[in-house]
């Protein structure tokens, strides 16, 4: 499964490069990542970096020496990939989990009801 695979890993990367068949696109492992408070280094696409504001490392899309950097940067600072993974963990509940999807969906209804 999925989660056991997500337990073991210290960093969750998400390198893309800068194509049209990436544009658009929001990895859903992106959320996989910061539901159980991994730290993710993800590129500059899309709302990536809104994301992950405050949450995890951003990279030029297609730059592997800046994906290398952040990669050893979070391999050698275990108590920031703690800090982002809980701050991953906390934006994901706050902004993206089922319980904040049905406080916007029924803001949406009752204003569509009025």
């Amino acid at each position: 499964a999925l989660r056991d695979h997500l337990r073991v890993a210290d960093i969750i990367a998400l390198p893309s490069l800068n194509v049209p068949a990436a544009w658009g696109q929001i990895p859903a492992k992106l959320f996989d990542g910061m539901s159980m408070a991994k730290p993710v280094v993800a590129s500059a696409l899309n709302d990536m970096p809104d994301l992950l504001e405050g949450a995890g490392l951003i990279v030029p899309p297609g730059d592997a020496g800046a994906l290398a950097d952040a990669l050893v940067t979070l391999a050698t600072d275990p108590d920031l990939r703690r800090r982002l993974g809980a701050r991953g963990r906390e934006k994901l509940v706050a902004n993206y989990s089922y319980t904040a999807g049905r406080r916007v969906l029924l803001r949406v209804l009752r204003d569509a009801i009025r």
